[in-house]
C-alpha cells in the first residue's frame, strides 16, 4: 500500500516566501521514490510533513574576502494524519550559505545544503522510523 502524505514546508529567504522552493520538492520526490507515495489534501493525508526552513543573514554587506554570509534553520515534523501523534521531528540548525554576489544566492545556498543533508541524513532516519511503525 502506498502511503498518502500531505507535505507543507514553509520556506523563507530572508524573510520572504521563497518562488522556488528546494525542500518540498526534494521531500517529496524522496517519498515517491522510496514509498510510491500518493500526495494529496490534508484532510485524506496518512502522513502529515510540516516544516519551517527560514533564513538570515550575517549583515547587509559582504565580509573582509568579499563574501555574503547567512544562515538558514530547518524544523520538520511528522504526524500520523490520522491519530495526529507526532511520529518524528527534527530542527537543522544554523547552516551556513555564503555568495560573492549577495545574501540572497548566500541564503540559497544555505538552503541547498539544509536539502542535502535532510535528503541524505534526515530522510533515510524517516524512512526508518516509518519502517518500524
Amino acid at each position: 500500500n502506498s502511503p498518502s502524505i500531505f507535505v507543507n514546508i514553509e520556506e523563507k529567504l530572508l524573510g520572504k516566501e521563497t518562488e522556488n522552493p528546494i525542500i518540498t520538492p526534494m521531500i517529496k520526490e524522496f517519498f515517491s521514490n522510496n514509498l510510491f507515495a500518493n500526495f494529496v489534501k490534508i484532510e485524506s493525508a496518512d502522513l502529515i510533513v510540516r516544516g519551517n526552513v527560514n533564513t538570515s543573514k550575517k549583515s547587509d554587506s559582504p565580509n573582509e574576502w568579499g563574501i555574503y554570509q547567512t544562515f538558514t534553520d530547518a524544523t520538520i515534523t511528522i504526524l500520523n494524519g490520522r491519530t495526529g501523534d507526532e511520529i518524528y521531528s527534527v530542527t537543522v540548525p544554523k547552516m551556513q550559505g555564503a555568495d560573492f554576489n549577495s545574501n540572497e544566492g548566500s541564503a540559497k545556498e544555505g538552503i541547498k545544503k539544509i536539502s542535502k543533508k535532510l535528503e541524505t541524513i534526515t530522510m533515510p532516519q524517516i524512512l526508518k522510523r516509518m519502517e518500524e511503525l
